[in-house]
């Protein structure tokens, strides 16, 4: 079943410039190296949402579409954004190798942590909001505490750059993925590696964990989603149709769902338990990331240049399987 924008179809703007230009009053300009992708961060409600242009974060108010805040101060590319569950603060990881802590009421810089070698890619918080777990091009991850900016763990065993970056329920665990084409789970007390998954034919781009901490979802490169056992390490299902990179991922509270955003401009809605396509929707604008909205009845997406978009999701029947070609239906055996 192929998916329609929502019937409150949401564009906050076509271009970027003007988003976090215009629309929040920035002068900053866009360096020659910005990229224009669209990153987001959410609370748990919907009410608030943090977007990435470049460098710069805006803050926005998505009942009223009215941009609240403009949050400058990184020097390259944005690649992670986490919201508080109250809307209040915001964390975000930059290809400046700094993390830092935004006050999302009076948008200024709390904090700043340093200490990575490389581009930082992925960021995740704790569900207390005490650690920040960053993924680097440095090939590590590191763990620190937010409020003394002190590193605890300095995550070292992928063998090339870490892309993605999730946090379990629990707050004792995370997944990363690499572009070694593995998800490792690693203790965030212990700093020990305690599994490392592997499947993936080419580099794991977003990784995320369902609510109950049982499972795993990973996408990649090679366009395919694995759903992984976290307490065997079993893959469970192998999740194919999308025709490029695999770049984010989003689950619903249930844990009986999972979205995917992909290079090939589309998002398509997975069954956990079955691994079937439920849907899939055509996002012109392109998909760099993804939100759930309003039960998990809509998806919300940022785009190229500045596209935001909603569209509904709903619970659809799976999609249906192709019918078969005519030279296979040629080649299927005959009955006497």
């Amino acid at each position: 079943m192929r998916g329609a924008p929502a019937a409150g179809l949401t564009l906050l703007a076509v271009s970027a410039v003007l988003l976090f230009a215009a629309n929040c009053g920035s002068s900053d300009p866009l360096p020659p190296y910005a990229q224009t992708d669209t990153l987001m961060a959410l609370t748990p409600d919907g009410a608030v949402a943090v977007m990435s242009h470049s460098h710069v974060l805006s803050v926005w108010d998505l009942k009223r579409g009215r941009c609240l805040q403009t949050l400058t101060g990184h020097k390259r590319r944005i690649a992670g954004v986490v919201v508080s569950p109250e809307g209040k603060w915001a964390v975000s990881g930059c290809e400046d190798k700094t993390i830092k802590v935004w006050d999302l009421g009076t948008g200024d810089c709390v904090e700043t942590i340093t200490g990575h070698e490389g581009y930082i890619y992925g960021v995740a918080v704790t569900p207390d909001w005490t650690r920040v777990i960053s993924a680097s091009q440095d090939q590590t991850l590191r763990v620190c505490d937010l409020n003394t900016r002190r590193c605890l763990q300095n995550l070292a065993g992928h063998t090339s750059l870490v892309w993605a970056v999730a946090v379990t329920p629990d707050g004792k665990q995370a997944l990363s993925g690499s572009w070694d084409s593995t998800v490792k789970v690693w203790d965030l007390d212990s700093g020990v590696c305690l599994q490392t998954l592997e499947g993936h034919t080419s580099q794991v781009r977003s990784v995320a964990v369902t609510p109950d901490g049982t499972r795993a979802i990973s996408g990649s490169a090679d366009a395919t989603l694995k759903v992984w056992d976290l307490k065997t390490g079993e893959c469970l299902h192998t999740l194919t149709g999308h025709k490029a990179h695999v770049v984010a991922l989003a689950v619903t509270a249930d844990g009986a769902r999972v979205v995917s955003a992909s290079w090939d401009k589309s998002l398509k809605v997975w069954d956990l338990s079955t691994g079937a396509c439920l849907q899939t929707i055509d996002c012109p604008e392109g998909a760099r990331s993804v939100f759930l909205l309003r039960g998990d009845t809509q998806a919300m997406v940022g785009g190229e240049y500045g596209a935001v978009a909603t569209f509904d999701i709903g619970t659809p029947a799976p999609e249906a399987p192709a019918p078969p070609s005519p030279a296979a239906k040629s080649a299927a055996p005959v009955a006497p």
